[in-house]
């Protein structure tokens, strides 16, 4: 049984990861939205989700030079959590330029006290670029569609 999963993982491992890549990309957008990350900038996290959701299917259902293609604009995405990285990074650094001015004038409050949320996690958009990157390898490791190469073969042979 056990040798039969091990076959079965190694002829279906860039299928089951594009699936596993596409749940991630499902989760993180729920997150996403119920979070609140719906506004301006933020948008890219949400959009860049949808993106990874579609590609990964996109992989799963393509073959060839299509899932070439697939395989690129997944590694477009990942780009997509350098920026957001970035983002928090601006985004922190201004709450904490604030932070400093309010302290000059009153006592300390937690943000939450204050009735504001605290600061973006800096590294949460990697996770765009990690999926991503995973995505784009398992959809240029994918083989050929085995009904695909019988077609080859039969046009090869003049069948």
């Amino acid at each position: 049984m056990l040798e039969r999963l091990q076959t079965a993982a190694r002829r279906h491992l860039a299928e089951w990861t594009l699936i596993a890549v596409a749940a991630g990309f499902v989760t993180l957008l729920a997150e996403l939205i119920m979070a609140g990350h719906t506004r301006g900038a933020q948008l890219i996290g949400v959009a860049a989700s949808v993106a990874g959701i579609v590609l990964a299917l996109a992989g799963l259902a393509t073959s060839g030079k299509a899932a070439a293609w697939v395989g690129i604009l997944m590694i477009v995405l990942s780009l997509s959590g350098l920026v957001g990285v970035a983002e928090h990074a601006e985004w922190r650094q201004e709450r904490f330029a604030r932070q400093e001015r309010y302290q000059a004038f009153q006592t300390y409050q937690p943000y939450a006290a204050r009735g504001e949320r605290g600061a973006p996690p800096l590294l949460a958009p990697l996770s765009v670029t990690g999926l991503a990157l995973i995505g784009a390898a398992a959809t240029l490791a994918r083989e050929p569609e085995k009904a695909a190469t019988s077609e080859h073969a039969d046009v090869n042979q003049g069948g």
